[in-house]
């Protein structure tokens, strides 16, 4: 069987985050571990690189590969950072042309065809759902046979690229290996959640789901669509309990695009998480037409302290555009039954939608201002290559195509009748209007437990402060370039 180094290409906190990168947080790569654990079962030897985590440069990674005496490099990539993996696999390459570089992720399922064309230090691309694409091959490989038959790649073949079938989604997520963890670096020094989640130390993310129902138009839904699979509650529970005890995480979060919307799965969990009574707290994402009271008491008894819910915008027009199918009132309930159950409220809002006008802002600050959110989230509207907005985003305004502008942390797409400036100023007035207020203040010093989390709440408090201040001279200059 052959060796198989799994690649999670440089990209820094700073890079992904900006200012605001000590309040940010570093995930575990899911994916990564899942095809590890699944080459594994089939019986190669698996190692994880995670560049992001160990904060590495693409030549120090490259070496960190080399030293395992790999056949294949396999790396992940999301658009912002694909020319990171490109220029690890051509540092790869010109060491030992044999080692076969393999790209996969978001952004190779996105556009599998121009990445391949634009990146030649890729041998061969796997888009869509990699498990079982891997798998077969791996095996393919390793026989020296044709590879037109296995599903879900792109090849390379007499100059041209080729794409074999779209593979079949996984039905039942419980057939994969458990993702190994353990080929990571270590859980509590390398990973955090973002601050404005943390509630105990250790904390890690987890996603245990694929897939969501929402039809968002800025979504990018190329690798698993709108069929929702997630794993059994039991599944999860061993997965939280290996945590628990192997790696003494005290608080997850639950990054699944919509926890909530497997409800028996969900109700099964929580009796598992009662019987168990482990000293564990945790938080998840949710859409707001998926809660209700008797559910959210339940999910308070059960651990959940945080709740964060992807409000968007305060404006039902701009809602409406992107296809929500939400309303503000709706939104508004979701936020105060939450509130009701004893759980804290985070609100994803994204600015510079098309559309966006200096009134719809307006609406938003006013909605934000208004609601009783604990904490706030602002991003830029970003079109991902895959999401249905993409292919007609320049009717709306001003796209900037920088792959490595594309972490929502910088706004890239400027709408028509609004200033890349007039954004930034938004921004920084709505966190300055949020965060500094008594009542914000007060929480964050509720939520202190000990010296570990103070730090992470004051590096974080320092970030925005850096964000409101400094802000300002990024804005003055934002309509120059």
């Amino acid at each position: 069987m052959s060796r198989v180094v799994f690649i999670n290409p440089a990209l820094s906190i700073k890079e992904r985050y900006g200012i605001l990168a000590q309040a940010g947080g570093t995930e575990p790569p899911f994916g990564l571990c899942y095809l590890a654990a699944s080459v594994m079962k089939d019986g190669h030897f698996a190692y994880i690189v995670d560049a992001q985590a160990l904060n590495k440069g693409c030549q120090e990674t490259a070496e960190l590969v080399l030293k395992q005496q790999p056949r294949y490099a396999a790396i992940t990539a999301v658009s912002s950072s694909i020319h990171n993996a490109a220029a690890i696999a051509k540092k790869i390459k010109e060491s030992d042309a044999n080692i076969i570089t393999i790209i996969g992720g978001p952004h190779l399922s996105s556009l599998p065809l121009e990445t391949m064309k634009e990146f030649t230090e890729f041998d061969l691309g796997v888009f869509g759902e990699g498990e079982e694409t891997l798998s077969r091959l791996l095996d393919c490989l390793d026989r020296n046979q044709s590879l037109t038959a296995v599903n879900g790649l792109v090849i390379r073949q007499d100059g041209d690229l080729l794409m074999t079938g779209k593979r079949e989604l996984i039905k039942d997520l419980d057939t994969l290996a458990a993702p190994s963890f353990e080929l990571l670096p270590k859980l509590s020094r390398y990973y955090r959640v973002p601050a404005q989640s943390v509630d105990r130390l250790p904390a890690i993310s987890l996603v245990t789901s694929r897939g969501c129902m929402g039809r968002c138009t800025f979504c990018d839904r190329s690798i698993f669509g709108n069929y929702c699979r997630a794993h059994s509650a039991e599944y999860v529970m061993s997965l939280i309990k290996k945590l628990y005890h192997n790696y003494g995480v005290r608080s997850i979060m639950f990054e699944d695009d919509n926890f909530m919307f497997f409800r028996p799965r969900l109700a099964k969990l929580l009796q598992l998480l009662n019987k168990e009574k482990l000293d564990l707290t945790w938080s998840c994402t949710a859409r707001v037409d998926t809660v209700d009271a008797d559910l959210l008491k339940e999910m308070r008894t059960g651990g959940c302290w945080q709740i964060l819910y992807g409000i968007e915008s305060g404006s039902q027009r701009i809602l409406d555009f992107l296809n929500k199918n939400t309303s503000l009132s709706q939104i508004e309930n979701a936020l105060k039954m939450t509130r009701q159950a004893g759980i804290n409220t985070k609100g994803f809002f994204i600015l510079g939608n098309p559309l966006e006008t200096k009134e719809s802002l307006k609406e938003t600050m006013s909605f934000i201002e208004s609601s009783d959110l604990d904490d706030i989230s602002l991003t830029f509207f970003t079109p991902y290559p895959g999401s249905e907005i993409y292919s007609s985003i320049d009717n709306y305004g001003r796209l900037d195509r920088d792959w490595k502008k594309m972490n929502q942390f910088e706004a890239v797409f400027i709408p028509q009748g609004i200033t890349k400036k007039e954004l930034l100023s938004f921004a920084q007035r709505a966190y300055f209007l949020f965060y500094l207020r008594s009542k914000t203040i007060i929480s964050y010093l509720k939520r202190i437990k000990n010296l570990a989390q103070l730090k992470v709440i004051f590096l974080s408090g320092i970030a925005l402060l850096r964000y409101m201040l400094v802000h300002k001279n990024y804005s003055d200059e934002a309509d120059n370039n």
